[in-house]
C-alpha cells in the first residue's frame, strides 16, 4: 500500500490542551470490480514544539503513555 503524507486543516481549539477537529480532502482512485476501495487512514499529531505522536506504544509497567497513532480501516463505496 502506498503511503502518502498530507497536512490537514485544523479547526479552532476549544482549550490550550484539548483535541482539535481536523479536515483533509482526498481523491480516492482505483475502485476494484466491486466498486469499492479499502484503505487505512492514520492521523498523527505534532505539537507546537515539533514533537510528533509515536507510531508504536512505549510500554511501561502501569500502561501510561498509551498514545500512539493508530490506523483506521475504511471502506469507500
Amino acid at each position: 500500500m502506498e503511503r502518502l503524507r498530507r497536512s490537514a486543516t485544523l479547526g479552532q481549539p476549544v482549550s490550550p490542551v484539548s483535541w482539535r477537529e481536523f479536515t483533509l480532502k482526498m481523491l480516492i482512485i482505483g475502485a476494484g470490480s466491486s466498486g469499492e476501495v479499502k484503505t487505512e487512514i492514520l492521523a498523527r499529531a505534532t505539537d507546537a514544539t515539533g514533537t510528533t505522536q509515536p507510531l508504536e506504544q512505549r510500554h511501561n509497567a502501569l500502561g501510561y503513555m498509551n498514545n500512539q497513532a493508530r490506523p483506521v480501516r475504511v471502506r469507500i463505496v
